[in-house]
């Protein structure tokens, strides 16, 4: 029967396809070449700062800069994709295991000179030292606060399909683009600001 179906119909081999696992929710799935651009961002977070981070902050910095370079990587993968007017593509399995690798090695360095540069900036400003295994959070606080912001992006992005398509059915669909669009900017710039929280 395969001898019969050309190459495009034929059934792809579950051993080449790359294993997802059902049991990991949606929100936990990450796009490669944004987890490369995140991972280059967390470790450029670790360079010397003009005032000294405890721990706890410089996770807090750490993960939202691993978040932006998140989104900055799945914005330059789909621009690349549009111009080479290519579909996207499952990564090979290696390909993610050299990120954990890659990623694992960078991280452990960066977290040890961030360390270093921060005990050097507090000497120079005469600054007591904390305690060494405070610093160790930050590798916690920075993976806890790039989870949820890059689920809040993507809740962001769920908003504003949902307002696209309802608007599409009253008006043209680069107006619906438009309002969409405008309303979600709106919304995350009142939320920044605290207004909808006073």
């Amino acid at each position: 029967m395969d001898r019969l179906l050309p190459r495009t119909a034929r059934p792809v081999s579950l051993r080449r396809a790359w294993p997802v696992s059902r049991a990991a929710p949606r929100w936990l799935h990450y796009t490669l070449p944004g987890a490369w651009v995140a991972l280059v961002f967390a470790c450029l977070s670790f360079t010397p700062s003009l005032l000294p981070r405890s721990g706890p902050f410089q996770g807090f910095v750490s993960g939202i800069s691993a978040a932006i370079g998140y989104g900055l990587g799945v914005l330059g993968a789909w621009l690349w994709r549009e111009f080479a007017n290519r579909p996207p593509r499952n990564p090979r399995q290696h390909a993610w295991r050299s990120l954990f690798v890659t990623g694992g090695v960078a991280l452990v360095g960066a977290l040890a000179l961030g360390w270093h540069w921060q005990r050097s900036i507090r000497e120079l400003m005469g600054v007591p030292h904390p305690a060494s295994a405070g610093f160790l959070l930050a590798p916690v606080v920075a993976a806890a606060v790039f989870v949820l912001f890059v689920a809040a992006g993507r809740g962001l992005r769920a908003v504003y399909r949902a307002l696209d398509t309802r608007l599409a059915r009253h008006v043209g669909p680069r107006a619906a683009r438009a309002t969409s669009g405008l309303a979600v900017l709106v919304l995350t710039a009142l939320v920044a600001s605290g207004v909808l929280w006073d």
